[in-house]
């Protein structure tokens, strides 16, 4: 690791932990959250720029300049996520001189300043768990549309390994705190969705909180690490998560049974029977075509019985009338 990046001279009780990119028009929002949190503890920022090429860096100067006890921007040379490169070992030297990890992405921001010292506290009485994580508002950036108290309102959290595993679940990171120990947890493998296994592997082992206080926004763009209008992109992210659904199904069999098999393997033809086809992506239709049980509606299963000719440009012209590419 170069020299060159910032490394801690003293202890902070949390860790905020913040990625970004391009986030020319978020960033600011995200780093008023961080640096308007009123605690009784201290806590550092880490701002970790994968080398962006708009204004962001200058932004992130600004609230170093302004707020240097608490903001720390280690700005990358080249760009890590294109080269498939981990941002860790920048932020592992921070772990070591502090006990509990906040996240936010540098699109998400938080609205409570008190949200930290809420999550600190519930902690320090619940020592059976290994993370809490509030409620948020969710706001789609392009729609300019806000869904308020999100979790309470309109989306019901998965509360167990199972439901976790085989419908897939959102959990609202921006809003998560962890203990140092499970943010430092030994993933079993990399995969599209980190978030998603290290949900898996503490609920597999651990307990986690909820605190019904709307803390954070999470802002739904058009390019993020789970959304795209690159279709190639979101099939790669979703054949990612289904490949982990099956190395748990086969490690856990005691957890998971044909019926829940079976809803992965649905989920996946409903969310994807388009890419499948278009891609011709005969691991995948191999797969799904397995298992017998299946019972595929008949309108998915016309698609993938569709010769490649005849369903490939009536898919292509389908998904860019929705603003997609393939």
């Amino acid at each position: 690791m170069d020299s060159q990046f910032p490394l801690p001279s003293r202890d902070y009780e949390v860790l905020i932990r913040c990625f970004c990119f391009n986030q020319e028009k978020y960033i600011e929002d995200t780093l008023k959250g961080f640096v308007s949190q009123k605690t009784s503890f201290s806590f550092v920022a880490l701002i970790v720029d994968d080398c962006s090429t708009d204004g962001t860096q200058d932004i992130i100067r600004k609230y170093e300049a302004l707020y240097p006890d608490i903001v720390k921007g280690v700005y990358l040379r080249e760009n890590h996520f294109s080269k498939k490169m981990t941002k860790m070992p920048y932020v592992n030297p921070w772990r070591d001189h502090c006990k509990y990890e906040a996240i936010c992405e540098g699109d998400d921001y938080w609205i409570d300043p008190l949200k930290l010292q809420k999550q600190h506290d519930f902690l320090g009485t619940h020592p059976e768990c290994c993370m809490v994580y509030t409620n948020i508002n969710w706001y789609d950036q392009q729609k300019g549309l806000m869904l308020e108290n999100y979790f309470s309102q309109y989306y019901k959290v998965p509360t167990t390994f199972k439901e976790q595993l085989v419908q897939g679940g959102f959990w609202g990171p921006c809003s998560w705190m962890m203990r140092m120990e499970v943010a430092r947890m030994t993933l079993p493998f990399k995969s599209s969705d980190g978030s998603f296994v290290r949900l898996l592997e503490m609920l597999l082992r651990y307990k986690i909180g909820y605190i019904d206080d709307v803390t954070a926004v999470y802002r739904k763009i058009d390019e993020s690490a789970s959304h795209s209008k690159s279709c190639k992109r979101l099939y790669r992210y979703g054949k990612g998560v289904y490949k982990i659904k099956q190395w748990y199904m086969e490690k856990y069999p005691e957890l998971i049974g044909p019926a829940d098999r079976d809803k992965v393997d649905l989920l996946f033809v409903e969310n994807y029977v388009h890419h499948m086809v278009y891609y011709r992506d005969f691991e995948m239709l191999k797969i799904i075509k397995s298992n017998k049980n299946l019972k595929i509606p008949v309108r998915k299963k016309i698609w993938m019985l569709l010769p490649n000719f005849i369903a490939k440009p009536i898919i292509f012209i389908l998904h860019k009338r929705k603003g997609e590419a393939f």
